[in-house]
């Protein structure tokens, strides 16, 4: 392949084009005419899954598409959100029927426990849309409806992909028309009709395709797509020459570095089945390098961490993570593919996972995740405990009432196990209800038709047709509640300070006039994240009886619950409706962060931190958890430094962990970027599990970076 100007020649008008997209208004219908027709068949009373696959056929043939010369790619038409909105309508409609004291929900306004659905966390068939290509999907659903006449899905998909078929060759069309001012227009109008024609053959139709099927599900259809798969494993056949490759990685990573793309699109790196190939080393290592070299918060890129991993690949990633490169992750595949297996996967199917999202394993392709259905705040169940089953603030019942003394502490901690399980069985009921309605809110034919398990039982990926029907609940705050438990002992049964009733009151105050004693309880009695081992036994004691509860309980389609362990930003909210907690905590501050420990608690340096978090059954965890790290850059500098940062990452895997990603940060820098932020535009943090730009937080989160830099050492 061989272009008229390089990428770096281009780069400024490429991302230009890319975050100020316009389409050719003659290539399509003005949106108010597309509304018109889309409309008139959104208004017909046939099957669900045929009506969407109607409406994408629809604006498929008739939307206006993008196409900008220099950009190498195409994967844009527009669509004016219509199926979203419908969605929406779908969903109103359908839900409302639903028993209201099912989907009341006090649980989340009051910070204890949420359950919604999850058409945000799928990973297509990756392997059969690069095996296949566009021709090949279309003739397998052909093959499969013409063998099952009477599949309402069947059909829908083989209209999706006819039309689909046809789009390419439009985008193909459009592209001779500039071709004859853009050499780089005739390249892609060739590469679009072969996208179109077969299989991919070369690694720019690969990229494409990938482009294509990533964009028209996520923002066309509905349904985010949150993997971009395992790339090295599915390129490897295409990739030719190093200079070529490089060229076009350079193209591919930034059209995913897209504005209109939240919390970063992933892909996955590595892996223990294929660890021993040279030839993926040396791809991992190219496009590890072409993303630092970009500076670019997306694409994510998560690495799979095996014995066999090469350590040129951990070296280089710790070398762009202390650079400032943050929107990597180690993921640990013993801990994952153990948890998988335990789950119910197998075991080749285990070894075959991605990340979805930030750290929630998925088999590519064969499996419908939903990972942030529910959420259950432990630290909620302990404030419920102490105060008979109702939040402590405004007196609302929230879990089951029980008494407001105990006489032993193992007492009190069975009752916030009780309460915990309360919330996870709402939060259940809330989700099933819904789940049973997919069909009438968000049949899926496009993405449902890449996946050769949908196709082979003719049901769609939301009836049940993937091999793996998982739906989640994540449970967090565990350091925030075992912090406050130990606070609890200590004060109530081992030293007799206080009583619960005493105590109750206090936290009912928000601490008022006990400065002294909020305190002493912040900073001087025990905490998660120190080594502790009665801490981090509570810890795990709390996180491993919810998931018992969770794991493997039958959901609403045809699958299966299961447990993770994150929080991301659902902290600051669930935060805000938590009251006073006995750790020293103000009411209103936010909970502890996936598995780390509390705000400032983590006293002892990293290495016990991460030893208290492998305390935690991680694979009781399956749908994932990740420990987050901020180093300061002198204990991360030189050849030293960089031994070091390798040895806590073989720490952590070797004891367990389950995925851990690092901050590597100044504080002096962060308040400077926060006083001046115009001079600090491209200062990358690592927050939750996606990449941001510094500047463009909020100000209460700066500060946390800026608390947790200060702090960090190794």
């Amino acid at each position: 392949m061989n272009l008229p100007y390089t990428f770096a020649e281009q780069r400024a008008e490429i991302e230009r084009n890319r975050d100020n997209v316009v389409f050719v208004p003659e290539s399509g219908l003005p949106m108010n005419q597309l509304i018109v027709g889309f409309d008139a068949i959104a208004a017909q009373n046939k099957p669900r899954v045929l009506l969407k696959a109607e409406l994408l056929a629809y604006l498929f043939d008739n939307a206006q598409l993008e196409f900008s010369p220099v950009s190498l790619f195409v994967d844009r038409i527009n669509h004016g959100c219509k199926l979203q909105h419908l969605r929406q309508r779908w969903a109103s409609e359908a839900y409302a029927a639903i028993d209201p004291a099912v989907m009341d929900g006090t649980g989340n306004d009051h910070g204890a426990w949420s359950g919604d659905d999850d058409f945000g966390h799928t990973c297509p068939d990756w392997e059969s849309i690069y095996s296949l290509g566009l021709p090949g999907l279309l003739k397998r659903a052909e093959d499969a409806a013409a063998a099952h006449p009477g599949n309402d899905f069947l059909r829908a998909v083989v209209i999706v992909y006819a039309a689909l078929v046809r789009l390419v060759k439009r985008w193909a069309t459009l592209a001779d028309r500039f071709a004859a001012d853009s050499p780089t227009a005739a390249l892609m109008a060739e590469n679009l009709r072969a996208v179109a024609d077969h299989a991919p053959a070369t690694l720019y139709e690969a990229m494409q395709l990938n482009a294509i099927f990533y964009r028209l599900i996520t923002h066309v259809e509905g349904e985010n797509v949150r993997s971009l798969g395992r790339i090295d494993k599915l390129f490897l056949p295409y990739v030719g020459g190093e200079a070529e490759t490089r060229e076009l990685l350079r193209y591919y990573l930034t059209r995913f570095n897209d504005k209109n793309i939240g919390a970063n699109i992933p892909f996955t790196l590595g892996g223990a089945d294929i660890a021993g190939n040279p030839a993926i080393e040396a791809l991992d290592l190219m496009i590890l390098e072409e993303h630092e070299k970009l500076q670019i918060p997306s694409p994510k890129i998560q690495v799979r961490v095996a014995e066999n991993t090469p350590r040129s690949i951990i070296e280089k990633v710790c070398t762009m993570m202390r650079g400032g490169s943050n929107s990597l992750v180690f993921c640990n595949d013993n801990t994952v593919i153990a948890g998988l297996e335990r789950l119910g996967h197998k075991p080749e199917d285990a070894r075959n996972y991605v990340m979805i999202g930030c750290y929630e394993p998925s088999v590519m392709g064969r499996e419908a995740s939903c990972t942030c259905n529910g959420r259950i705040s432990l630290a909620k169940a302990v404030e419920c405990a102490l105060n008979g089953g109702r939040d402590l603030r405004d007196g609302v019942q929230l879990g089951p009432e029980c008494p407001e003394d105990f006489a032993s502490f193992d007492a009190l901690t069975a009752e916030v196990k009780r309460q915990a399980r309360h919330f996870a069985d709402g939060s259940m009921a809330r989700t099933m209800a819904m789940e049973r309605l997919y069909m009438q809110v968000n049949p899926s034919p496009m993405l449902s038709g890449t996946m050769a398990c949908c196709v082979e039982r003719g049901l769609d990926l939301y009836e049940g047709g993937a091999d793996y029907n998982f739906s989640s609940i994540n449970v967090f705050g565990a350091a925030t509640a075992a912090d406050s438990l130990a606070a609890v002992k200590a004060l109530v049964y081992d030293e007799g300070r206080l009583t619960l009733a005493e105590l109750r009151e206090i936290l009912r105050a928000d601490w008022a006039d006990n400065e002294t004693l909020r305190l002493s309880c912040k900073k001087k009695l025990p905490k998660y994240g120190c080594g502790d081992a009665e801490t981090d036994a509570i810890a795990a004691e709390l996180l491993s009886d919810c998931a018992a509860h969770i794991n493997r309980k039958p959901n609403g389609r045809r699958g299966f619950w299961r447990a993770g362990g994150f929080s991301i930003d659902w902290r600051f909210d669930y935060g805000h409706k938590l009251a006073a907690t006995p750790d020293g905590r103000h009411a209103g501050e936010s909970l502890s962060k996936n598995s780390g420990a509390s705000d400032g608690a983590d006293k002892n340096g990293v290495t016990a931190l991460i030893h208290s978090v492998c305390a935690i059954d991680h694979t009781a965890l399956p749908n994932g958890t990740v420990l987050d790290v901020t180093l300061h850059p002198t204990a991360v500098v030189g050849v030293d430094g960089l031994a070091a940062m390798v040895g806590l990452v073989d720490t952590f895997m070797r004891e367990g962990g389950f995925a851990i990603q690092f901050n590597v940060l100044d504080p002096s820098v962060l308040k400077k970027a926060q006083e001046n932020p115009e001079k600090y535009a491209n200062l990358q943090v690592r927050l939750c599990g996606w990449n941001v730009y510094f500047v463009n937080l909020s100000r209460r989160e700066q500060d946390e970076f800026i608390r947790w830099s200060a702090a960090s050492s190794i």
